[in-house]
C-alpha cells in the first residue's frame, strides 16, 4: 500500500530497506489505500474511543502512517496481515497493529504463524 511506502520513506530515511524499495519496487506495485477511506474512518474513530494518549492517536491517524491504513484495507477487502508485531492490549502509548486487527476481525499472523499454517517444510504453499 502507498501508506507503507510513505511511512518507509518519510524523513528522508535512507537505510538499506528504503534503498532497496525505492530502487526495486515500481510505483504501480503500491495499492491505493484511499480505497479503504470509509473503513479508515471507523478505525480512527475506534482509536479515539479507547484509552490511548492523544499523541498516540495522532501518530496512529497520521495520513502517512501505515498501520491504520493496513487494518482498514484488510478489513475492507478481506485480506490478512502478516507482521512481527505482537499484541499489547493494555498499552496506552502505542496502538499495536495486532490489537487493531483483532478489533476489526482482520486475520493477523506473525511470519512464523503464517509459515506454519500455510506452507510445507520447503516453504511452498500447502
Amino acid at each position: 500500500m502507498k501508506s507503507v511506502f510513505y511511512e518507509l520513506t518519510k524523513n528522508n530515511n535512507k537505510d538499506e530497506l528504503v534503498n532497496w524499495v525505492t530502487n526495486n519496487i515500481p510505483e504501480s506495485f503500491w495499492l491505493d489505500h484511499d480505497k479503504a477511506a470509509s473503513k479508515y474512518i471507523e478505525v480512527i474513530n475506534w482509536a479515539h474511543s479507547q484509552k490511548f494518549k492523544e499523541k498516540t492517536i495522532s501518530d496512529f491517524a497520521d495520513y502517512d502512517a501505515a498501520d491504520a491504513w493496513l487494518v482498514s484495507y484488510a478489513a475492507q477487502f478481506n485480506y490478512s496481515i502478516i507482521s512481527q508485531e505482537k499484541s499489547n492490549p493494555y498499552a496506552i502509548r502505542k496502538i499495536y497493529l495486532a490489537d487493531v486487527a483483532k478489533e476489526f476481525n482482520v486475520p493477523y499472523f506473525t511470519i512464523y504463524e503464517f509459515l506454519t499454517k500455510y506452507t510445507k517444510s520447503d516453504f511452498c504453499y500447502k
